[in-house]
């Protein structure tokens, strides 16, 4: 192609679907097509490339006057020394060219090596990463200060990847989690319709129960959303956590004595942090099910409160199951069951409920610790400002 227009023609739909650009395409021939269609890339690669370019002149014009002062020097050696009988006439000028082309080669040679490549591995690495592919890695830069950009940008696209894939892991999951009670209130209303089921009391009560779950799991993914923004709706007011404490302690002692689980609260009186009560309720409510929903018979769950210094601390420990190092590193991950042949309704949850209490603590001000030990149970530690 010339360099008039290529609308129409098969070099505009080429450049046009190439997946990526290389760094000289904005320099050679094409260089108005790759500015047509990527003006802001163009002009930020131009940019970048101007500016080394700049640097790489100043470089060059620090040597040759460096030279120059030494091929002065070596112009003016005839005159001091006695002992001295060549002509700089004749050979001064045929010194000061070889001089000057050896300090270009030299110079050029350490650009291209320190800047030139360095510089188009890290454009072309960028454009393809702009382009979606995250598999993308810098390699060979070497020493110096552009080897510490290739750690730092293989980092940042690792990061990038990995949110990526549990961006990719969590929508499979939401998709398969909303799907089950949908299937399940559709095959119950399909065998009413077909007159297979009576829609009877219990029949409307497992469609209620069903219904309650899908609405809860949505409020749920609602508000992750919400803390992933940061704008999860907080209403802080002062909160007596030892009251808190005894109305958990009533809503779980009879599923505790059912399970034949002890279940013990024990809190300092006068603690009082500032919080949204509503929040504070949920978390420890999520602990404390998850304390007794991987405890058995004959276990303990102790829930307790302690203020240190200008720290209220609130231990939910249980002698369960307790965890792994490698279910450690993935309990506050979303939609994670440490035991995947649980069941909802054999108290497996949707693998949300640690990851809302740690939002719930972040959001709150507080901090969230969690040890555990493979058959010994699990500690979950909250810490927030005292008031």
């Amino acid at each position: 192609c010339n360099d008039e227009p290529c609308e129409g023609q098969d070099c505009s739909n080429e450049f046009r679907h190439r997946k990526h650009f290389h760094p000289r395409q904005m320099m050679g021939p094409h260089a108005h097509r790759y500015k047509r269609h990527h003006p802001e890339k163009w002009r930020s690669s131009r940019r970048v490339v101007l500016f080394f370019g700049l640097i790489f002149s100043i470089i060059t014009l620090l040597v040759l006057s460096g030279f120059f002062v030494i091929i002065r020097e070596i112009l003016q050696f005839p005159e001091r020394s006695p002992h001295f009988d060549g002509d700089p006439k004749r050979w001064g000028p045929l010194l000061i060219l070889f001089l000057i082309i050896g300090a270009l080669v030299v110079a050029g040679r350490f650009s291209r090596r320190s800047f030139s490549n360095p510089l188009e591995k890290i454009l072309d690495a960028a454009d393809r990463i702009a382009n979606g592919d995250l598999t993308t890695r810098i390699e060979g830069i070497g020493h110096g200060p552009f080897y510490h950009v290739e750690t730092a940008f293989n980092h940042m696209v690792e990061e990038l990847e990995h949110s990526d894939q549990i961006r990719r892991d969590q929508t499979a999951d939401i998709a398969h989690e909303l799907n089950t009670p949908i299937h399940i209130i559709r095959g119950y209303l399909e065998g009413i319709s077909d007159g297979i089921y009576e829609p009877n009391e219990e029949m409307v009560s497992l469609l209620m129960e069903e219904t309650s779950l899908l609405s809860r799991l949505v409020e749920d993914l609602r508000l992750l959303s919400l803390a992933d923004a940061g704008r999860l709706p907080t209403h802080p007011e002062p909160v007596h956590l030892k009251a808190v404490l005894e109305d958990i302690q009533v809503s779980f002692m009879g599923q505790a004595n059912e399970e034949q689980i002890d279940f013990s609260v024990q809190a300092d009186s006068d603690v009082m942090i500032e919080a949204d009560p509503s929040h504070i309720y949920r978390m420890i409510n999520n602990l404390v099910s998850n304390a007794l929903s991987y405890s058995d018979a004959g276990d303990s769950v102790k829930l307790t409160l302690q203020k240190r210094s200008d720290a209220a601390v609130l231990t939910v420990a249980d002698t369960g199951q307790g965890m792994s190092a490698e279910d450690m590193s993935h309990v506050f991950d979303r939609f994670w069951r440490k035991d995947k042949s649980r069941q909802r309704k054999d108290g497996g949850g949707y693998g949300l409920g640690l990851a809302i209490v740690q939002q719930l603590v972040y959001a709150n001000g507080g901090e969230i610790k969690l040890d555990s030990e493979l058959g010994k149970g699990t500690t979950f530690r909250l810490l927030f400002p005292t008031v």
